[in-house]
């Protein structure tokens, strides 16, 4: 428990330090982790279904179970690396299951109409066969790629009904992409990026 009172706390702390602090702001690294946070938080306010986080990350994992604590919104986080997983395994509570999975688990092949979908910049191919599983049973898919992803396989994204893509981030080498085939993003987060 104490261990996720840390993980909580010190996301917090890091990420009021740099709302507050201007110089920290300029930092690539800063500047997308915020903004990320701020869509996955975005994403989660206006969606209606359950979230799932595809893979443990420093910059997600522990600030939407914060997000989500409050109300209980449903969380299930899986990742098939013993390393992530151990690192984020205590969040686990009734209403955030954290799984470790063998990659392509049928676990979460159900047929669970989700809020958001997180997939983040894992392997092409690890990514292409989540984005093709979860794209008719997720309100909200934000995807990070990279840019051969998206030159690959731009006629799948581009068949998504409503999306965002925001500039390529040189500093982790990838891009967000926002997508739903039911709900209207733009609306949403205002402002249409263009890769």
């Amino acid at each position: 428990m104490f261990k996720f009172k840390f993980k909580i706390l010190f996301s917090s702390l890091l990420t009021l330090t740099c709302l507050n602090a201007d110089h920290i702001l300029t930092t690539p690294e800063t500047k997308t982790n915020l903004r990320n946070v701020a869509q996955i938080i975005t994403a989660i306010l206006n969606s209606k279904g359950p979230v799932l986080e595809l893979g443990c990350s420093n910059h997600t994992t522990a600030q939407v179970h914060a997000l989500c604590s409050k109300t209980k919104h449903r969380i299930v986080t899986t990742e098939s690396d013993i390393n992530w997983f151990d690192l984020y395994c205590d969040l686990q509570t009734e209403w955030h299951d954290v799984k470790l999975i063998e990659p392509f688990d049928s676990e979460c092949e159900d047929r669970t109409e989700w809020g958001v979908v997180l997939i983040g910049n894992n392997s092409k191919f690890n990514q292409l066969h989540e984005l093709r599983q979860f794209r008719y049973n997720a309100e909200i898919i934000i995807l990070q790629c990279d840019h051969l992803f998206i030159d690959e396989y731009h006629e799948l994204l581009d068949s998504f009904k409503y999306q965002i893509r925001e500039p390529f981030n040189i500093y982790y080498n990838c891009a967000t992409i926002i997508l739903s085939n039911t709900v209207n993003v733009k609306s949403i987060f205002g402002v249409e990026y263009h890769a």
